[in-house]
């Protein structure tokens, strides 16, 4: 069985992958990834819950999506993350074993590149979280 770690990560880099409409407006295929995790930070804790001991996870993600030169990011792109990650990735914790405690969107920013043309965003993720027993 793979750690916390590797679950929550493997989960959530799958979930942004999926976010269909941004597949769409930036004309990437599915073979493709979308985002790039670039830093990770992580804490862990032993927490007791219903008396059974278990391994508590605190993760900072942070993540980059860049677009092609020609094929500009969608004016609405963050939102759309946040309203996929609020919704879809909660239900993908769900089925991949994880428990989650907490989950906040943090830093966020948008960098224009005149000399390449490539518009990019990186925003973080929080997630407070424990692996399903």
């Amino acid at each position: 069985m793979a750690g916390l770690l590797t679950t929550v990560r493997a989960s959530v880099t799958k979930s942004l992958n999926n976010i269909q409409p941004l597949r769409k407006a930036m004309n990437i295929s599915a073979s493709q990834s979308l985002f790039s995790l670039i830093s990770m930070t992580q804490e862990f804790s032993s927490m007791n819950y219903s008396t059974i001991p278990r391994q508590l996870g605190d993760f900072d993600f942070e993540f980059l999506i860049s677009s092609l030169p020609g094929k500009p990011l969608p004016p609405e792109t963050y939102d759309l993350i946040v309203t996929y990650v609020m919704q879809q990735t909660r239900l993908d914790f769900i089925k991949d074993g994880i428990n989650l405690i907490s989950l906040e969107f943090g830093n966020s920013s948008l960098v224009d590149d005149p000399t390449t043309g490539r518009v990019s965003l990186v925003f973080s993720i929080n997630i407070i979280a424990t692996l399903k027993r």
